[in-house]
């Protein structure tokens, strides 16, 4: 299932690999199937190969304010995002992680630890993204997350990098 799904995805979004800006990634109509076990199973092949883009446009169709047959849980949701920002995190793409990240604001989801702490890594890979990096960290403040907790490149904590 995860095979046809990453081959719907890759079909279907094939127009969005050329836009350069992550910022205008619509939804794209995507035929994966009923559940939201078929989105997740695209995400996750998304991350496997960095596709960013992909993984972005997916994760509007997971837009959780709108109506639907079947019940959707925040914390699937969720998932998928983290899958989202894997893909980032694989191909180093730093502001589509901000990107990812927005979306998760726009729909009402609180990114968890595990969110924060891939945008963290990503982010921190280059110098140049240390704005980046407070925004992530003034995130993590908006929602009760201690910035202090979270392991920045496998060894120290983001308190000890500043």
């Amino acid at each position: 299932a995860a095979a046809a799904a990453a081959a719907t995805v890759r079909q279907t979004a094939t127009s969005a690999s050329s836009v350069s800006s992550t910022t205008h990634i619509p939804a794209l109509p995507l035929e994966l199937g009923s559940g939201l076990g078929c989105t997740l199973a695209a995400l996750r092949a998304c991350a496997k190969g960095g596709e960013w883009r992909r993984a972005l446009a997916l994760c509007r169709t997971l837009d959780v304010r709108q109506p639907g047959s079947e019940r959707v849980e925040r914390s699937m949701v969720i998932r998928g995002f983290v899958e989202a920002l894997r893909a980032c995190q694989s191909a180093r793409q730093a502001g589509a992680v901000m990107d990812v990240l927005s979306v998760m604001r726009e729909y009402g989801l609180r990114p968890n630890r595990q969110c924060f702490t891939i945008a963290l890594q990503t982010l921190g890979e280059e110098a140049a993204n240390w704005q980046l990096v407070l925004d992530v960290v003034d995130m993590m403040r908006e929602h009760g997350r201690d910035p202090s907790t979270i392991e920045f490149n496998g060894r120290r904590r983001i308190s000890d990098s500043f």
